[in-house]
């Protein structure tokens, strides 16, 4: 039974239960004492007061899920779509870094003397102002020998000697042979004060020997100017972090806490742990808020990107609601005490709405009381087991209908045990259990208990015999289509022609072994999506070139058309092709000689 369902079934029973418990049964006496309906508006409104009350309680609750879960859901997507923006980013600058190492391998620089002779020259400072110069986002490019001394620059020229042996990034990658790329801490400019990062990659020679570094850095006021364009509310804040928990950029700006590690807070030591990405909420280590935080790591680099925002905005329109909720919720209570006579007045047109909705249901239903007798069945109840409605009243007992059930032909096995299967299975049907029964007659019905309460339980019923015929049907078309497609590959594969088939791309959609054979195609090259051009390089044993085969067919696209082909080894091929609606034309291959 689909959840919707089970949630409608279960919403059924509890009220219908608790009509029945708080205002009697219609089917009891005939005759209601003076004081019974006094006594039931004063237990009606009490209950029913109640029932607001805790209600309420649930929405406000659900309210305030929700609104975290919105809010959660709206973070980790921000914190995806800026760690794919900062994996652009990043690789903007790797691949400025990556072509100037290629540079160096077409300049042949295999040695720390090639290194600083050849990158040091005003042409190769031209280079790298070159490279970045439509890169806004990248601060400088430049190059320091095995040494740690800056050979070039893309800042200006002469390049100013500078020792940068002691930075951190260099002395890991000279140090650490496995290493080969590192993202540097925030090293501030002592010029203008800005703050910036190092995507730093190793050189190194024929032999692995380390020649020096190139290094590309980024401002991190690009990054927060780009956060700062993200509308998250006045509450929000976006970090970057490197994956160690070192914090490179914020927005709104920390100063303070630029540089600092977080390594120790929940999002790197158990969510980033595990996994790359995730929600935590804690007390924020810069604001010192209570913060939703939203992490995820960027793809291809050692970075993570959050975004959070602070509890108390999250929850500010749920506050709101809330308050307004409350008062409504205390009207409500004044004014039940009010109309309890209406109630009890109206009981009666209620209960008969109630019945058409119960008979009027797809499903049918069946209520039992603790003493497994029936309180309520509709009429869908009754045809789906083919009762006499006359004896299918409130009162009668479980055992009771389960003989009129087998009276009927619609009982499986003896009535008693039936009923023992029954009162076995209500301990575990609180929350619903359903299982389908095939009937006598041949019936599939899908049966779900659930229990009430009050120590009773509700049943509905569905004939699911039609959909479970249609799904062995799909099943039955499904091993049919199997089999016929392994047939239809069985006699391609044992023609005594080869067959290729191309789509109107010139992709390969179909290929036998013979042809494979006949050419010598590799086996990775018959596979679907193969191109043509792909499938003629791969043909080692024609004369002609891939070129000129792709010409000759493009010539005689949509022609039905016939030709021979002498192999290398002096065999003589038949190649005839058939033009298809939105299909390249088959090729057919006929071994002559």
């Amino acid at each position: 039974m689909p959840e919707f369902l089970r949630r409608v079934h279960l919403a059924i029973a509890g009220r219908v239960s608790r009509g029945f418990a708080a205002l009697g049964a219609p089917f009891g006496t005939s005759r209601i004492g003076r004081s019974r309906p006094i006594l039931l508006l004063v237990l009606g409104c009490t209950v029913v007061a109640a029932a607001v009350t805790v209600t309420m309680v649930l929405l406000l609750s659900n309210l305030r899920e929700r609104a975290i879960a919105d809010s959660e859901r709206e973070l980790q997507n921000t914190a995806l779509i800026l760690a794919a923006q900062t994996d652009r980013a990043f690789q903007a600058l790797d691949l400025v870094e990556s072509s100037v190492i290629e540079r160096m391998q077409s300049l042949g620089i295999v040695s720390s003397e090639d290194f600083d002779r050849l990158m040091s020259t005003y042409d190769t400072y031209v280079v790298l102002k070159d490279k970045i110069s439509g890169l806004p986002h990248i601060d400088v490019v430049a190059l320091v020998n095995s040494r740690g001394i800056l050979m070039n620059y893309s800042r200006g020229w002469p390049t100013p000697h500078n020792d940068l042996s002691d930075r951190s990034y260099f002395e890991r990658l000279k140090s650490d042979p496995q290493l080969t790329s590192f993202v540097s801490e925030p090293i501030r400019n002592r010029g203008t004060g800005a703050w910036t990062i190092f995507l730093v990659r190793k050189v190194t020679g024929p032999k692995g020997e380390f020649l020096g570094v190139i290094l590309g850095g980024m401002q991190l006021q690009n990054f927060e100017d780009f956060y700062q364009s993200i509308a998250l509310g006045d509450t929000s804040a976006i970090n970057l972090f490197r994956r160690d928990g070192v914090l490179l950029a914020r927005y709104p700006h920390a100063d303070p806490s630029i540089g600092r590690s977080f390594a120790g807070s929940n999002v790197f030591a158990k969510i980033l742990a595990h996994a790359d990405r995730g929600i935590s909420r804690q007390k924020s280590g810069v604001d010192q808020e209570e913060r939703l935080i939203a992490a995820a790591v960027v793809a291809h680099y050692p970075v993570v990107v959050t975004a959070t925002k602070t509890v108390a905005a999250v929850l500010s329109e749920w506050r709101a609601e809330a308050k307004y909720l409350i008062g409504l919720t205390v009207a409500l209570v004044v004014v039940i005490g009010g109309t309890g006579v209406a109630m009890v007045r109206r009981f009666r047109d209620q209960s008969k709405r109630l019945d058409t909705a119960l008979n009027n249901m797809g499903h049918g239903l069946a209520m039992f009381d603790s003493q497994q007798r029936l309180l309520v069945a509709n009429r869908r109840y009754i045809e789906l087991y083919r009762l006499p409605p006359d004896q299918v009243k409130p009162g009668c007992t479980l055992h009771r209908l389960i003989e009129l059930r087998a009276e009927a032909g619609t009982c499986i096995g003896e009535p008693h045990e039936h009923v023992r299967e029954i009162l076995a299975r209500l301990p575990e049907s609180r929350q619903g259990s359903t299982i389908a029964r095939e009937l006598p007659d041949g019936r599939t019905i899908a049966v779900t208990i659930a229990s009430t309460f009050n120590g009773g339980w509700v049943a509905t019923f569905e004939d699911v015999t039609e959909r479970q015929r249609a799904e062995r049907e799909i099943l039955e078309r499904k091993a049919e289509l199997e089999r016929l497609n392994a047939q239809f590959d069985v006699c391609l594969n044992n023609m005594t022609h080869g067959l290729t088939m191309y789509d109107g791309a010139m992709r390969l959609t179909v290929c036998n072994a013979r042809y494979a054979e006949m050419y010598g195609v590799p086996p990775e090259l018959t596979k679907s999506g193969t191109t043509y051009r792909q499938i003629l390089e791969g043909r080692i044993k024609e004369k002609i070139s891939p070129d000129q085969a792709v010409t000759d067919v493009g010539r005689y696209r949509g022609l039905v058309r016939s030709f021979l082909r002498e192999l290398d080894d002096g065999r003589i091929i038949a190649v005839s092709h058939r033009p298809l609606k939105r299909m390249f034309p088959p090729f057919d291959h006929e071994f002559l000689r």
